[in-house]
Order: C-alpha cells, then structure tokens, then sequence
C-alpha cells in the first residue's frame, strides 16, 4: 500500500453537523493508483482541526476500506487531516464545513 496514493471520499469528508455522527470511506492504492482488496493493515488517524480539535475512529472493513467516523459538537470549518504513520494521504487536510445542528 501506498499512503501518498490513498484517497477520502463521502459526504462526511467536506460536510457535517454539529452534534450528527459524519462518515467517510478512506481508499486504499498501491504506488500505480490500483485499487487494493482485502485487510488493512495500516493504521489511519483522522483529526479535525478548526474551532476545536476532533479526533475521529476508524474501522476497517477488511475490503480494502477503512470508514473514518467523527462528530464535532462546534459549528465552522476544519482542516481534516487523514494520515497513517505521520503521512498524509492523497487529499489530505481536506476543508469540512460543520453546519450547527438541526433541530
């Protein structure tokens, strides 16, 4: 696997809100851009930073996806930073804009 070549992608990535879990799948690559199948043996960390700092979890769907879950309990944007050993992936930091909650 290569980390550089990983990618994000889902709506939780560039929007949430406040207060609602948000989701997003995390892709892995190899060095050409292939898509990879089956266990993830990399770790990935997901922070958000803006207003405050959020630290997602990650959950690996042993098919070659990891689903990063966070919820932030203060509106505003944040810069997500999605790594696995200190490296960023392919669009990382991503902006996601956390709209106050619905009600």
């Amino acid at each position: 696997m290569s980390i550089p070549h990983c990618e994000a992608t889902g709506d939780g990535l560039t929007m949430a809100f406040a207060g609602v879990q948000a989701e997003f799948e995390i892709i892995t690559k190899d060095e050409y851009g292939n898509l990879l199948t089956g266990l993830v043996t990399t770790q990935f960390q997901v922070e958000l930073r803006g207003p405050t700092t959020i630290t997602g979890t990650t959950k690996n769907n042993l098919d070659g996806t990891v689903t990063a879950t966070f919820i932030s309990t203060k509106s505003g944007s944040y810069q997500n930073y999605i790594t696995a050993s200190t490296i960023n992936i392919e669009n990382s930091p991503a902006t996601t804009n956390i709209d106050p909650g619905k009600f």
